[in-house]
């Protein structure tokens, strides 16, 4: 499993920060950049302002960190796409602990 993982992805926390008026805004900021293995998913539908976007989706593999887990807040960029992530879950693989994350990626504004 671990030669497999070939590609470099980067995990985003988002930050919110206090803008005039009241407000705040959300921006990320890079948390962790690691090695993992990507697997392309099937292409879904979903329907963005009454057209048919297609969307895809990665299976996300990397090694467990101590102090660290990545959470549902935070975005995966990969390939200069950014993506969102759907599942977390936990695996053991001969006492090898891993993440499996599914990443959908997000729809590109303008």
């Amino acid at each position: 499993m671990i030669g497999g993982m070939q590609q470099r992805i980067t995990f985003l926390a988002p930050v919110s920060t206090a803008v005039g008026g009241g407000g705040s805004e959300t921006t990320y900021t890079d948390v962790l950049t690691d090695w993992c293995r990507a697997k392309p998913l099937k292409a879904s539908r979903e329907l963005v302002e009454y057209q048919t976007a297609l969307k895809t989706g990665y299976r996300f593999t990397i090694r467990q960190w101590k102090g660290w887990q990545p959470d549902k807040s935070m975005l995966i960029s990969y390939n200069g796409q950014k993506y969102t992530i759907n599942s977390i879950l936990p695996d053991t693989d001969k006492g090898v602990w891993f993440w499996h994350i599914v990443g959908v990626e997000q729809q590109q504004n303008g």
